[in-house]
């Protein structure tokens, strides 16, 4: 019983994690974006 209840805690855990790697992706999208941008502009 005491690992069906740990269970979920983890899962939640696990999900703040990816959640915090995915808001990481995004902005090193938008980073790469504004580069392309501005690699654009230049040429």
């Amino acid at each position: 019983m005491r690992y069906a209840q740990a269970t979920p805690t983890a899962v939640s855990g696990q999900r703040s994690v990816v959640s915090g790697q995915w808001s990481a992706v995004s902005g090193q999208r938008s980073v790469v974006s504004l580069v392309g941008q501005a690699s654009t502009h230049r040429t």
